[in-house]
């Protein structure tokens, strides 16, 4: 029987405190929007005038489109040709989320859809209709662009993708304590770098939970 020392645990952390340290306008100056959208958004303009920094295009071609942004807004139709789904923006949603499971997604639409897009949706962080006013995407985006940057928050999303895609869990421990090291010193970098030349399983998880987090809560 094989013992194991984990010497950190995610316990050790505090989200709350170290959120305290960042402010919104850091938030916002780190954090890129891209909105996937076939028609205009409505408040781009006023959310860029809120210093968001925001990008529109009317669709993707691939996910890797996705990688530089933080947070992505998708509108459920007309979207997501390239993956030639019905379910169009929602599929594409469950797409993203599965890539890149700390991203922020926010779907939008203006209608009801029937179960099975419902289940793809169900993958977004957060879902509101069209025709949401403009302080409640603000007040929204705001709690999101926290979420992005809570260190416990993301390495929750960062486990559960971990495991899921069949990473044993006394490695996902591991993982753990080096995430929560990395978090109290600051060396996202040096252990971002580490994970990007190793062939660790879940190793693309852990350089895009590194890369989010540390963005994220840069001075």
């Amino acid at each position: 029987m094989c013992i194991y020392y984990i010497p950190r645990k995610l316990s050790d952390l505090n989200g709350e405190t170290i959120l305290k340290e960042i402010t919104l306008a850091n938030l916002k100056r780190n954090t890129e929007i891209l909105v996937i959208d076939d028609d205009e958004f409505v408040y781009l303009d006023l959310l860029r005038k809120s210093e968001y920094r925001i990008e529109h295009r009317s669709d993707i071609q691939s996910l890797k489109d996705v990688a530089e942004f933080d947070v992505i807004l998708c509108d459920v139709r007309g979207v997501g040709k390239f993956l030639n789904s019905q379910f169009e923006g929602a599929y594409l949603v469950k797409q993203i989320k599965e890539k890149y499971p700390n991203k922020i997604v926010i779907s939008y639409t203006a209608n009801s859809y029937d179960p099975k897009f419902q289940e793809y949706l169900s993958y977004a962080d957060a879902t509101v209709p069209k025709g949401t006013a403009l302080e409640d995407w603000d007040s929204l985006l705001t709690k999101m662009l926290k979420e992005l940057a809570d260190p416990v928050k993301q390495w929750e999303k960062a486990r559960k993708a971990l495991l899921q895609a069949g990473v044993p869990t006394i490695i996902v421990a591991k993982y753990e304590s080096e995430y929560v090291r990395a978090v109290k010193s600051g060396e996202y970098e040096s252990l971002k770098e580490v994970y990007e030349k190793s062939k660790k399983p879940g190793r693309d998880i852990m350089v895009s939970l590194l890369s989010i987090v540390f963005k994220a809560i840069s001075k």
